[in-house]
């Protein structure tokens, strides 16, 4: 059986949905960003394995959620927009800069906002989870356009956990977005102890700024898994007839894969970005709908007509590796 209820850390509103039978579960701030806090799976032959790097308590996410932006949802753009700027419809507009000392505006608005809890559903073999937050028109100088975003976590006893953000448009014009999601997966072991495994992709050749130049290549260096023994913040595109991307980080000693899943397509989310920071405990793997800088170069960008909505999914589990 399922069970959600509210789970805090500290102050910090979050809420908790758990596998009674076998203690899987999935902890999400609600208050901070709807970060991932927590990520508990399983395989039938292992045991449990905390697959998320959280905030350590209160004041550390306090401190910190807006700088490494831990496990947040990224809205209504993720990774880089250069200057901050960008044109819709004869108008320019402009984003905070927040990008450490570089000149671009990072993540979006909402690294750190709060949302609401919207509804639970549990089963004996599932709970979902709902919540979601909107924005209106005058709240935002950067970003005048009245938007709704929910976000349905679904933990299933077999199938691990499944996201999906849904986003409407409220308002009375055209409006533009991408979404993505800033999880770190936990490597306790080191990165290089790991193999990561993805498809041939596009990989976005970036400037000092760290902005895509527009030059693109081919990558096949994870093609058939590698271990990450280099430092990677770089951005991926995947073929939009590539109906889904895995994403995959194996601990062969544990015979474990982490597999990370994205419905791409045409206007899934067939962008990625994969960042390595400093510590080497741990790997972002964030999953788009769109590239850096597409809110001035169009790319991925999605546009919503008043009245309409689009929806967007991905998802997280962790699968028996066994070596050949």
């Amino acid at each position: 059986m399922f069970d959600i209820h509210e789970h805090n850390l500290g102050g910090i509103v979050g809420h908790r949905i758990l596998d009674t039978a076998t203690g899987q579960s999935l902890h999400i701030l609600t208050g901070c960003g709807a970060s991932f806090q927590s990520l508990v799976l399983k395989t039938a032959a292992t045991e449990l394995q905390e697959l998320i790097v959280g905030y350590a308590d209160e004041e550390d996410c306090l401190r910190t959620a807006g700088t490494d932006y831990r496990g947040c949802f990224l809205f209504p753009f993720p990774n880089r927009l250069a200057g901050g700027r960008y044109e819709w419809q004869g108008h320019e507009y402009q984003f905070e800069l927040n990008d450490g000392g570089r000149p671009n505006a990072l993540h979006g608005l909402w690294p750190t906002a709060a949302f609401q809890y919207r509804s639970s559903t549990v089963g004996e073999d599932f709970g979902t989870l709902v919540i979601g937050k909107t924005i209106g028109s005058a709240e935002s100088g950067a970003y005048p356009f009245d938007m709704d975003v929910q976000l349905e976590f679904t933990l299933s006893a077999n199938k691990g956990l499944a996201v999906v953000v849904q986003v409407h448009n409220l308002g009375k014009t055209d409006a533009p977005f991408g979404v993505g999601y800033h999880p770190y997966f936990a490597a306790p072991k080191g990165l290089e102890n790991y193999k990561f495994a993805m498809p041939p992709c596009l990989e976005y050749e970036v400037d000092g700024n760290l902005v895509p130049t527009g030059i693109q290549r081919q990558n096949f260096a994870f093609a058939e898994g590698a271990k990450v023994d280099m430092a990677l913040d770089a951005g991926f595109a995947f073929g939009p007839d590539l109906p889904i991307v895995l994403a995959q980080l194996t601990d062969s000693e544990a015979e474990t894969t982490l597999t990370m899943w994205q419905m791409a397509g045409s206007t899934g989310m067939r962008y990625l970005q994969i960042y390595t920071p400093p510590t080497r405990d741990r790997i972002a793997i964030e999953p788009m709908s769109c590239p850096a800088n597409a809110m001035q170069t169009g790319e991925g960008l999605r546009t919503l007509a008043p009245g309409q909505a689009a929806a967007f999914s991905f998802g997280v589990r962790l699968d028996r590796f066994s070596p050949a």
